[in-house]
């Protein structure tokens, strides 16, 4: 394509910030990040758009419209995509934090399980209140209110950081996975989140949810938020714990 612009300040004039481009990544094997393009609006003779690369501040028009292409706009109403389908990286989109009633985390060695219980009011002119406990296990590792809700508000803005070939969710046995979160809201909706217990290239686990189609991936650090650090002894019980000699 032919260069238009050169500096960071112009990205909203071609409609290519991060926030408003269209972000094509082309993957190779075990998800390996190919080519990453950022797309921004048509151009004049509306075959042509605007594009950048996420390492250059160059902007160039293609020869190509790719924002057609995929269907994100201009497009006829029973082929158009949801514009949201490469924004709305939201996971958890049936309990959110408001409704949430119960959740699971389930692990290779332990499901937890917790639920919001109403407690009677403590007199006559207040309403009844709510609180997270643990409903299971009842031995061994259990999380105190704080915790729970932690990890309820966590799990609730569960958000990946991109999507995959949802070719990978056999590859890596999302039907039979070791790590889950299911949840449910007031209404008596629900929703399975399996996680991959293989990791990419880049450690991103691969991630499918209930009633989507799509695969997800979040990185290392999502991933411990939910299924590591809430388990793990406090700082100072680790460092009381010496190792045998």
């Amino acid at each position: 394509g032919t260069l238009r612009g050169e500096t960071e300040d112009l990205y909203p004039d071609f409609a290519i910030t991060d926030q408003n481009a269209l972000q094509i990544k082309l993957l190779g094997a075990e998800n390996s990040l190919l080519a990453h393009v950022y797309v921004g609006k048509g151009g004049p003779d509306g075959k042509s758009c605007f594009i950048r690369l996420p390492d250059s501040p160059k902007v160039y028009l293609a020869d190509n419209n790719f924002i057609s292409r995929f269907s994100a706009w201009n497009a006829a109403p029973e082929k158009r995509l949801p514009a949201d389908r490469w924004m709305n990286l939201n996971l958890c989109k049936t309990a959110r934090d408001n409704n949430m009633s119960a959740f699971k985390v389930h692990t290779p060695k332990v499901e937890y399980e917790f639920a919001s219980v109403s407690k009677p009011p403590v007199d006559t002119m207040s309403p009844p209140t709510k609180t997270w406990e643990q409903v299971a296990p009842k031995k061994g590792k259990v999380l105190d209110e704080d915790k729970i809700r932690s990890l309820q508000s966590i799990i609730s803005n569960l958000m990946a950081q991109g999507v995959t070939d949802p070719a990978n969710a056999t590859r890596y046995n999302l039907d039979k996975p070791s790590y889950s979160v299911w949840v449910s809201d007031s209404l008596g909706n629900s929703a399975l989140m399996n996680f991959s217990d293989k990791v990419d290239t880049l450690d991103n686990r691969l991630v499918t949810v209930s009633g989507d189609n799509l695969v997800y991936k979040v990185n290392k650090g999502v991933f411990e938020r939910v299924f590591v650090t809430p388990f793990e002894p406090p700082k100072d019980e680790k460092a009381a714990v010496k190792p045998k000699k």
